[in-house]
């Protein structure tokens, strides 16, 4: 890493073209065939629900015949070398029909890239057809065109001989959409007539887009399965989603030996017999890559690999996300509260570390291993002593057995001092890394916070001259796609990401609106800005702070909206409004997600719960209203009587919620005791 003045990070990072990946990529899930020649499970596919995975499976017993004879005690199951007893098992069934009618889509263009497909794919045909005499067959090929090259038989014979005009020179291209629903010959409406169980099997050496859902709702409302047999290509989770829709499957072969154990498995399959399925909840491992070893009476067995995408894991979540000191006179010190929260689980949280000087815990250290329970809360204080007014930056790790190391970035100083101590550093990608065009590398950096706007740049001749990547980007990230109509092949590549003091800091950006504006709030990372306002075109608005831009408005009130506010889980934006409702919406999209009703008049404000589990509003009308958010329904009604309440929120553990009303008086409610437990006046007369 080099630093260059105005706080740069400058990193060597990828060479475009090549011929090999230095990063693998990896789907969310992939359904493997593993084939070992002492194996005897063939995984079929493999879905992930949520926290749940679910695997479909034959097994085969010494002559490569399905055994169906499986019961719960026969399976063993682990993930990552962990034993899981706890899984629903459906045993495989027998086939129910003695026939089958099959349809085989040939692509005629398999081979114009490598021809050694063609002649795998005419080899696998050949011993599949031979292998299902107790079936209706028929041979449709397809480039552009639909070709009828044997219509339904149950003769052998008959298909074999028509593999002659097979053997022509692959085509340059095919039209899926065709094949499947052209007007002449199309593979749906060819096959449907059928009584016994209709099967298409696709067999083709890739896989272009076409029209996905039209195929799939045909062939599900005419009880059509597709199979697709892939020659020398590796399929992605769009394909397996594809057969799977249509109660088929997707195999993928490179040799004929990894076609032979397929053979009794597609025969099994076609007849409508039902593989094995076992269904498990993923375990709470911070790895997200899982290795999964079924095992069949302890002697057979099969790995394969998933990525899962957990959310359910133990982590520690600070409020807010980051700490942000501003301007303090040097010698001066200003606190500020930092409150954690164990989310899924109990933590054992070991020991807090802030490295910077000018920082330091005043209150909630944590010198030794403490146990902080599921959803509880832990709160600390930190001081901000300067010895000068320059930005300094720090983070303070928070060590547990939560699956990540938590940090919490905290800068001071004045505005518009740059930092004596740089700190700006790229994380990602790493040295050395190569790239092919047409990806997407993901940037990412640390050192600065979350809402500092930071420009990139980017170098193709090592960095004897720079261009503009981006502008005013927040968020400590950015995905760069390498667009290959704009770069070409180098081994100079670098990219840099540039604070320059004071940059957009100290600067205002301004928000223009239409009338009076009631309320401004940021979200949980100072990412977005929503304005509440008087203005009928504009009632809620949300911005992008950092370079002013109007994001979207949040439509659906029909009078002023006195308060808009995020929750800290950046999910929801909920608001208040003269016309006696609070309306939530997605963070994201802007849409409605609920109307709440109950005020008698002007609803003056409405507060999220930090736990994001329930929401407070007041009204005018003398009540405060607690709504579970989970279910929308009214959880408790808090009333005052004639005096008008202006504002209501919660506190961090979620206990109490706290209201000003009318009166000059702050009251603490107690959720749980239902009562008022405390009042503060605020008359001074």
């Amino acid at each position: 890493m080099k630093l260059i003045n105005q706080q740069k990070s400058l990193i060597l990072l990828f060479r475009l073209g090549g011929t090999l990946k230095a990063l693998s990529k990896f789907l969310i899930i992939l359904p493997l065939f593993t084939y070992l020649s002492f194996a005897k499970i063939i995984i079929l596919d493999n879905l992930r629900f949520e926290e749940n995975t679910t695997s479909k499976f034959v097994i085969l017993n010494d002559s490569n015949k399905i055994t169906t004879q499986v019961s719960k005690n026969d399976i063993w199951l682990k993930e990552n070398d962990i034993g899981i007893l706890n899984f629903d098992f459906q045993p495989p069934s027998n086939p129910i029909y003695n026939s089958s009618t099959i349809l085989f889509l040939y692509d005629l263009s398999i081979g114009n890239i490598n021809y050694q497909n063609k002649e795998l794919s005419l080899q696998i045909l050949d011993t599949l057809v031979k292998s299902l005499p107790k079936s209706n067959k028929a041979l449709i090929g397809f480039d552009y065109d639909n070709y009828l090259f044997c219509n339904f038989t149950s003769e052998t014979g008959k298909i074999t001989s028509a593999f002659k005009y097979l053997n022509s020179p692959p085509s340059d291209g095919s039209n899926f959409d065709s094949a499947f629903y052209g007007f002449y010959l199309g593979a749906l409406n060819f096959i449907q007539n059928s009584n016994n169980p209709k099967n298409i099997i696709l067999i083709t050496d890739k896989f272009r887009k076409f029209d996905f859902e039209k195929v799939q709702q045909i062939a599900k409302s005419s009880n059509i399965a597709i199979y697709v047999l892939l020659i020398n290509y590796e399929p992605d989770e769009q394909v397996f989603n594809f057969t799977r829709q249509t109660n088929g499957f997707t195999f993928q072969f490179t040799s004929y030996e990894e076609f032979i154990p397929l053979i009794s498995t597609l025969n099994f399959l076609l007849f409508e017999g039902k593989p094995a399925q076992i269904s498990w909840q993923n375990l709470p491992l911070c790895s997200n890559r899982r290795l999964i070893n079924l095992s069949y009476k302890s002697k057979d067995s099969v790995q394969f690999e998933i990525t899962v995408e957990n959310s359910n894991l133990p982590q520690i979540e600070a409020y807010p996300p980051f700490l942000r000191f501003s301007y303090v006179i040097p010698s001066k010190f200003k606190d500020l509260d930092l409150i954690l929260v164990a989310r899924n689980f109990d933590l054992r949280i070991d020991s807090l570390k802030l490295q910077n000087p000018h920082f330091k815990i005043v209150f909630g250290d944590i010198k030794s291993p403490m146990i902080l329970p599921k959803d509880s809360a832990h709160r600390l204080t930190i001081r901000f002593t300067p010895t000068d007014s320059s930005i300094v930056f720090d983070s303070l790790v928070i060590y547990s057995d939560a699956c990540k190391i938590r940090k919490v970035n905290i800068t001071g100083g004045f505005p518009n001092k740059k930092p004596n101590e740089k700190t700006l550093t790229i994380l990602s990608p790493k040295c050395g890394d190569y790239y092919f065009l047409g990806d997407t590398i993901f940037i990412q950096w640390e050192g600065v916070l979350p809402t500092d706007v930071v420009q990139l740049q980017y170098s193709t001749n090592g960095g004897e001259s720079w261009d503009t990547l981006a502008v005013n980007v927040l968020g400590l990230g950015y995905k760069f796609f390498v667009n290959p109509k704009k770069f070409k092949e180098s081994d100079s590549c670098s990219i840099r990401v540039i604070q320059i003091w004071p940059n957009n800091a100290g600067e205002t950006i301004e928000l223009r609106h239409k009338s009076a504006i009631n309320s401004a709030n940021f979200n949980r990372d100072a990412s977005l800005i929503v304005t509440a306002t008087n203005h009928p075109d504009e009632f809620a608005t949300v911005w992008n702070p950092g370079t002013g831009k109007k994001l979207f408005e949040l439509k659906g009130h029909t009078r002023q909206v006195n308060w808009a506010t995020f929750d800290l889980l950046d999910r929801y934006i909920i608001t208040a409004s003269d016309d006696s409702t609070s309306i939530l919406y997605d963070i994201k999209s802007g849409d409605s997600l609920h109307t709440f009703k109950a005020h008698n008049g002007r609803v003056t404000s409405a507060n999220f719960s930090p736990d994001g589990n329930y929401l407070v509003t007041s009204g005018l009308d003398g009540k405060c209203f607690i709504w579970d958010l989970r279910n929308y329904n009214l959880v408790y009604t808090i009333s005052t009587g004639i005096n008008p309440i202006y504002f209501a929120s919660f506190t961090p553990d979620t206990n109490f919620v706290a209201y000003a009303s009318y009166d000059g008086n702050i009251y603490l409610f107690d959720i749980k005791q239902l009562k008022v437990v405390k009042t503060f006046s605020t008359n001074v007369w």
